[in-house]
């Protein structure tokens, strides 16, 4: 069974690469939205994971991150088949 916490990486790299998608579509920005919301949810998760070391001093959980980078894939996948097709 799927930890929560990975689930809950998952979607919030999913979530922020589709609505990075379609923030940088609304503002006409000349990039390709989908792959710069893929790559916002990568910075994201990076973050996310820096803030644990430092702020939180616990440690930089690199599954985690990696569970957010595969939402953000996943996202980028899904949005270019939706736009493809």
């Amino acid at each position: 069974m799927i930890q929560t916490d990975k689930l809950k990486h998952f979607i919030a790299g999913f979530a922020i690469c589709i609505v990075g998608y379609f923030l940088i579509s609304i503002l006409a920005i000349p990039v390709q939205a989908s792959l710069a919301g893929m790559l916002l949810a990568f910075l994201a998760g990076l973050l996310k994971e820096l803030y644990d070391k430092f702020v939180k001093k616990t440690y930089f959980d690199w599954f985690d991150w990696a569970v957010t980078n595969v939402g953000g894939i996943m996202g980028f996948i899904g949005i270019e088949i939706w736009v493809c097709w």
